[in-house]
C-alpha cells in the first residue's frame, strides 16, 4: 500500500478542520483497493489518537440499504453523551422558556462545543449517507470519516483516492506466504489487494492480464482464481450456498447459520471455525461492530454464478423451513428477513402468498419499508387475495405514508380497512390485542372505505394539489401542490422524482414526446424539467403570478399565462417568442387546440380564442362562476366548456357546436377520454362518468375537498384526479362504475348518544338521523333543515338540536318534533340541555339563550364572544360555554360565576365529566386542558397539533376522544395523562360521542357514521 494516502488522510484529520472526509478508490466503483486498510491506519496513528480525546468509533455500513441509513447514524452516535449533554438540557429548557428560545439555546451550545469526537463510517455505498453526516452538524461529532464507493459529493472537507497497490510492493506482500507466484502473475493482478490476498491464499493466479477499472474484468479474473484455486468441497459447497443470499451488502451472521445448520447441520461452534477458515482465505471478514459478514461483492457474484439455479432452489428451501434466528427490529436479522425472504419463498417453488398474506407480515413491512414494498411482496404472491390486499392498501395509501405506516395507531387503521379480508383483518386485530397498549377496533365496516373503482391513492404532497397530467404512453404521471413541487408517479405509486418549484405550483403540462414537462408559479416563472426530474431551465419575464402553461401539440414551443393576462410563447428549449396582452381579467386556465393553430383563455368576463401569435380570433363573454372548467376535445378541433348545468363545444371561430346537460352547480374540471368512450367531470369533491348512450352518469366520492384537475389515460382505461386534500387518485374506467350506496354514508356534523347506550343520534346536512347502538335502523326526520348540532338529555327524553339558520328544536323519544323556534341570532352553532330535558341552551353569534321545555325564551344575554361550544353540568346546576380560547360559566338564570378560563390555542370541543368535578377543551395545538370546579387549571394532557372539532368524556370520567379535520379519532387515559389510542378514516370527523355505560365511542364526518370498541389493555 502506498504510504502517501495514510499521510495524506492523517493531515486531514489532525488539521483541525470539522467537517466529512471522504476515502474513495481511485478506480471508481471498485471495491477492495485499500480504502478500508488505509482508514485503519491512520486512525491508529498516535497524532490521531491524540487530536481526538473523547474517542474513535468504527461503525460498519459497507452497502447497508438505504432506509436503514438512519439506524446506522443511531448506532454510530454516543448515545449517552448525546442524552445527557443535550437532549436532558433541551427538554428542561423547553419547559422553562418555550420551543423558540429552547432551539436557539441549542444552537448556541452547538456552535461552542468542543468536537472532539471521530467516526469512521466504512463501506459507504450510497451518497445519501453523506447528506445524512450533513444533516448531523448540531451533533457533538467531530468529523465523519466514510470510505465511498461512488463518487464523493460536494459536502466533504477532504477527498483521499487510495491508487492501486504498485507490484514492487505486492511482491513484498507475498514473500513470507505459502505460494510463489512468478512476476508476470503478480503483474496481471495490476495490484490489487483482493485479488492479491486470494491468490496468494488460494495458490492460483489469473492466465491473462485484464484491465481493473473495468468490473466485468474484475469479476472474472477474481472467479478464475477461485474456481482454481478452491480446493476444499466443505469450504467449496459452504461458499456457494452464500450465493443464494441477496446482495450487496453485509449478510446476516444469523441468517448464515440458519442456512448452514440445516444444509450441514452445523453447530454455532462449527460456523464460527468455518468463518474463521474462510476469513483466513480472504473470501470474507466479520465486522468489528455489527454481527454481519463482509463478502466482496467479486466473491459473491462467484458464489452465485456457480451456485446455479438449482442449487439456489436448493439452499432457498433450506432458507425458508430452516430455523430463522429470533431478532430484534435493529438487527441485520429481522431486516434480512423482511426484505429478502418473499423472493426466496419464490425460488424456492413454495407460496410467497403463505408468509406475506398474513397481518404481521404487512404490518412489519408497512413500518419499516412503506406501502411500495408491501406491494412488490404481494405482486410476487399472485393469488386472488394477495391481489386483493393489494389494492385495498393502493386504495388507502394516504392513510400508510410517512409517519403514519408504523405503530398502533397504523394497524388500528389497517384493520378497519380490511373488511374484504376478514383473515387478516382478525390478525391484525390480534396484532393489536397482544399489544399490551388500549386500542381501537371498528365496528362495522367504515363508511369512507374508497369505490370499487378507485385504483390507486398518491400521497406525498404537503398541501392542495393543483392539478395532474398523464404522460402519452400512460406509463405515469405529474403532479404539482402548493408545497412548492411538482411529483412524477410510476402506476404502482413509487415516486419518480420530485421537482423544487421553490413556491407554489399553479399548473403544470407534459410534451407529446414524454421527454420533458414545464410547471407554472407563484414565483412568476415558467420552469422546463427532464422526464427524470432534471431542472433544465428557469423561463422569467412575466410580472405577475403564473396561472398556466401549455404545450404545444408538436412539442415545439410553449405558452403561459399570467395573472395579469399577459400571454408568453416559448421555444422548447426555452428562448422567448412572442409577448402580448390579451386583456383577460384574472386568467385561470389557458388550453391549446388540437393542431396548435390557437389558444383559448378562460377568465372570469369569459373566454378568449387567440391565434397562436397572440391575436384574439373570438371571444365568448360568459359569467364565469367557481367551478367552471374548460378542455379541448381529445379528437375534434373543438374547444368544451362545463359549469352551470351544461356542457357546450365551440369551434375556434367561437361558434357554438353544441349544448348538452352537464353536472349540477359546480364543475371544477373535465377530462374526455381520447376514445371518445366517456366523458368525466367534478362537481366538487366528486366525480361523475358518463357513457354516450346511458341515461345517468355514476357518480363517486373522489376527494376530500375540491377536485382541480382530472386526466385520462391515452388508451381511455383508466383516470386521474389531483384535489384539495392533497392527494391524487387513479380510478379504474371500464364503462360506468355502478352506484356505490351505503346507508350509513350520511354527512354528519354532531352526535351524541343515549345514556343507556341504546340508540344515537346524529345531526346532518340534511336533518336529525336516530340510530340503533350498532348503528343500523336508521329513520330521518326534519329532512329539510340543515343542522350544526345535537344534544340528548340525561334521562333519554328528549333531544335539542340546533340548525343552521339559528333555529332551536326540541324532539321527544318517539322521534317526533315538540317544537321549534327560531331564535335571536343568525345561526346557532351549539345546543345543550339539562339533564331532564327542562331546558335547552343555544349559543351562537355574542349570544346565550335559554328556552323552557315548553318551547318559551326564558332569558337571553349577551357573550363576550361567538359561541362555538356549550356543555352542560350533569346535575343541571351550570353550564359552559367556549369560544376561539376562552372559556365561561352560567347559571341557566344567565348568572355568570367564576373566572375566565383561558387556553394557549384554540378550543375545538369543550366536555363535562359525569360528575361535573372537572371540565376539558381540545385545543388546536394538540392539547386537551382540563380545570377543576372551581376554574383552576389541572392539568394538560399532550397529543399533536390537529384542527380540533370535537371533544367527548368517556365513561365514568375515565376517557376522553377527540376527533380533527384530518380524520384522526384519539383516546386519552385520563388517570395516565397520555394519549393511549388512535386511528385514522378518509375523511373529515366532525364529533364524537361515547355510550357513558360502555367502551362504545361513535365519530361523525363527512362520509358518515362510525362505530369502534376500546379494547382497554389488562
Amino acid at each position: 500500500m502506498t504510504y502517501d494516502a495514510v499521510e495524506e488522510l492523517v493531515a486531514a484529520l489532525v488539521s483541525g478542520d470539522q467537517g466529512i472526509i471522504v476515502v474513495t478508490p481511485a478506480i471508481e466503483g471498485a471495491e477492495g483497493f485499500g480504502t478500508t486498510w488505509t482508514a485503519a491506519a491512520a486512525v491508529e496513528r498516535p497524532e490521531v489518537r491524540a487530536r481526538f480525546p473523547d474517542g474513535i468509533t468504527w461503525l460498519t455500513a459497507d452497502g447497508a440499504p438505504e432506509e436503514l441509513i438512519p439506524e446506522v447514524f443511531a448506532e454510530a452516535l454516543p448515545g449517552g453523551d448525546l442524552m445527557e449533554a443535550w437532549l436532558r438540557p433541551f427538554t428542561d429548557a423547553v419547559e422553562r422558556e418555550g420551543e423558540e428560545r429552547a432551539a436557539h439555546r441549542l444552537t448556541e451550545m452547538a456552535a461552542a462545543a468542543r468536537r472532539d469526537r471521530l467516526i469512521v463510517i466504512d463501506g459507504v455505498r450510497h451518497q445519501a449517507v453523506l447528506g445524512a453526516a450533513v444533516a448531523m452538524g448540531l451533533l457533538p461529532v467531530a468529523i465523519v470519516l466514510t470510505t465511498l464507493l461512488t463518487p464523493p459529493g460536494d459536502d466533504t472537507l477532504a477527498v483521499v483516492r487510495v491508487p492501486p497497490l504498485p507490484p514492487g510492493d505486492a511482491r513484498a506482500l507475498l514473500a513470507d506466504g505459502p505460494h510463489a507466484f512468478d512476476e508476470a502473475a503478480v503483474g496481471r493482478a495490476q495490484g490489487w489487494p483482493l485479488l492479491l490476498t486470494l491468490m496468494a491464499a488460494l495458490g492460483a493466479a489469473p492466465a491473462n492480464g485484464f484491465d481493473p477499472a473495468d468490473p466485468a474484468a474484475r469479476a472474472a479474473a477474481v472467479h478464475e482464481v477461485l474456481e482454481r484455486g478452491l480446493s476444499f468441497p466443505e469450504t467449496a459447497d459452504r461458499l456457494l450456498e452464500l450465493g443464494v443470499l441477496a446482495g450487496h451488502g453485509p449478510l446476516p451472521h444469523g441468517i448464515v447459520a440458519g442456512l448452514w445448520q440445516e444444509t450441514a447441520g452445523m453447530s454455532a461452534m462449527d460456523t464460527e471455525l468455518a468463518l474463521a477458515g474462510m476469513g483466513a482465505l480472504g473470501l470474507l471478514a466479520q465486522a468489528p461492530d455489527r454481527d454481519v459478514l463482509l463478502v466482496p461483492e467479486a466473491v459473491h457474484a462467484y458464489a452465485r454464478r456457480a451456485l446455479g439455479p438449482d442449487g439456489a432452489a436448493r439452499a432457498a428451501r433450506a432458507l425458508i423451513f430452516g430455523e430463522i434466528p429470533e431478532s430484534e427490529p435493529t438487527s441485520a436479522d429481522f431486516h434480512y428477513f423482511l426484505r429478502h425472504f418473499p423472493a426466496h419463498f419464490e425460488q424456492a417453488g413454495e407460496p410467497v402468498a403463505d408468509l406475506v398474506c398474513t397481518g404481521r407480515w404487512v404490518a412489519a413491512k408497512l413500518e419499516w419499508y412503506g406501502l411500495a414494498a408491501v406491494e412488490r411482496d404481494l405482486a410476487l404472491a399472485a393469488t386472488p387475495e394477495a391481489g386483493r390486499l393489494r389494492r385495498t392498501l393502493a386504495q388507502n395509501a394516504h392513510l400508510f405514508a410517512g409517519e403514519s405506516r408504523g405503530g398502533l395507531t397504523a394497524l388500528a387503521t389497517l384493520a378497519a380497512r380490511l373488511h374484504l379480508l376478514p383473515r387478516i383483518a382478525q390478525e391484525v386485530r390480534g396484532l393489536l390485542g397482544g399489544s399490551g397498549e388500549d386500542w381501537l377496533e371498528s365496528r362495522w365496516a367504515p363508511p369512507d372505505l374508497p369505490h370499487s373503482a378507485l385504483r390507486r391513492t398518491l400521497a406525498g404532497h404537503d398541501g392542495h394539489v393543483n392539478g395532474v397530467a398523464v404522460a402519452p404512453d400512460g406509463t405515469w404521471l405529474a403532479t404539482w401542490g402548493d408545497d412548492g413541487t411538482a411529483r412524477l408517479w410510476n402506476l404502482d405509486g413509487t415516486t419518480r422524482a420530485v421537482l423544487d418549484h421553490d413556491t407554489l405550483v399553479t399548473n403544470g403540462a407534459i410534451a407529446p414526446d414524454g421527454t420533458w414537462l414545464a410547471t407554472s408559479g407563484w414565483d412568476r416563472t415558467v420552469r422546463l424539467w427532464s422526464a427524470d426530474g432534471a431542472a433544465r431551465r428557469t423561463l422569467t419575464g412575466h410580472e405577475s403570478i403564473v396561472n398556466d402553461v401549455v404545450i404545444a401539440p408538436d412539442g415545439s414551443w410553449l405558452a403561459s399565462i399570467d395573472n395579469d393576462g399577459t400571454l408568453r410563447t416559448w421555444t422548447s428549449e426555452g428562448a422567448a417568442l412572442r409577448t402580448c396582452a390579451t386583456g383577460a381579467r384574472r386568467p385561470v386556465r389557458l388550453v391549446v387546440g388540437l393542431r396548435g393553430t390557437w389558444l383559448a383563455a378562460l377568465s372570469d368576463d369569459g373566454v378568449r380564442i387567440l391565434g397562436a401569435d397572440g391575436t384574439q380570433r373570438a371571444w365568448i363573454p360568459l359569467d364565469v362562476p367557481p367551478g367552471f372548467a374548460i378542455t379541448v376535445h381529445p379528437s375534434r378541433d373543438l374547444l368544451l366548456l362545463a359549469g352551470e348545468n351544461r356542457l357546450s363545444g365551440w369551434s375556434p371561430d367561437g361558434e357554438q357546436v353544441f349544448e348538452i346537460g352537464s353536472q349540477e352547480h359546480f364543475c371544477g374540471a373535465l377530462a374526455l377520454a381520447p376514445s371518445d368512450a366517456w366523458l368525466a367531470e367534478a362537481s366538487y369533491d366528486e366525480v361523475t362518468l358518463s357513457v354516450p348512450g346511458a341515461a345517468e352518469g355514476a357518480t363517486m366520492a373522489a376527494h376530500d375537498g375540491e377536485i382541480t384537475g382530472l386526466a385520462a389515460a391515452p388508451d381511455s382505461s383508466w383516470l386521474a384526479s389531483a384535489g384539495h386534500d392533497g392527494t391524487a387518485r387513479i380510478w379504474d374506467v371500464k364503462g360506468a362504475p355502478e352506484p356505490d350506496e351505503h346507508y350509513r354514508r350520511r354527512h354528519g356534523t354532531a352526535i351524541d348518544a343515549a345514556r343507556d347506550g341504546s340508540w344515537l343520534a346524529t345531526a346532518g346536512i340534511p336533518g336529525i338521523t336516530f340510530w340503533d347502538a350498532d348503528g343500523s335502523s336508521p329513520e330521518t326526520v326534519c329532512e329539510d333543515e340543515h343542522f350544526a348540532a345535537v344534544a340528548i338529555s340525561a334521562d333519554s327524553s328528549r333531544l335539542a338540536a340546533a340548525d343552521l339558520d339559528g333555529g332551536v328544536w326540541l324532539l321527544g323519544r318517539d322521534r317526533r318534533v315538540l317544537w321549534s323556534r327560531p331564535s335571536h341570532q343568525d345561526a346557532a352553532a351549539a345546543v345543550t340541555i339539562a339533564p331532564d330535558g327542562s331546558w335547552v341552551a343555544s349559543g351562537g353569534e355574542r349570544r346565550l339563550e335559554i328556552w323552557s321545555a315548553g318551547g318559551t325564551l326564558a332569558t337571553s344575554w349577551h357573550a363576550p364572544a361567538e359561541i362555538r361550544h356549550l356543555a352542560a353540568d350533569p346535575g343541571g346546576s351550570w353550564l359552559a360555554a367556549a369560544a376561539w380560547d376562552r372559556v365561561w360559566r352560567w347559571r341557566p338564570g344567565g348568572d355568570r360565576f367564576g373566572p375566565t378560563l383561558t387556553a394557549p390555542a384554540a378550543i375545538g370541543g369543550l366536555a363535562v365529566a359525569p360528575d361535573g368535578s372537572w371540565l376539558a377543551a381540545a385545543l388546536d395545538d394538540g392539547t386537551v386542558r382540563m380545570w377543576d370546579g372551581h376554574g383552576t387549571f389541572m392539568r394538560d394532557l399532550d397529543g399533536e397539533e390537529a384542527d380540533v372539532t370535537s371533544l367527548a368524556i368517556g365513561p365514568f370520567g375515565s376517557w376522553l376522544a377527540t376527533t380533527d379535520r384530518a380524520g384522526t379519532l384519539r383516546v386519552w387515559d385520563v388517570e395516565k395523562g397520555r394519549r393511549t389510542a388512535a386511528v385514522r378514516v378518509d375523511r373529515p370527523l366532525d364529533a364524537c360521542a361515547w355510550t357513558p355505560g360502555g367502551t362504545a365511542l361513535y365519530a361523525v364526518g363527512a362520509a358518515g357514521l362510525y362505530g369502534f370498541r376500546l379494547h382497554v389493555a389488562r
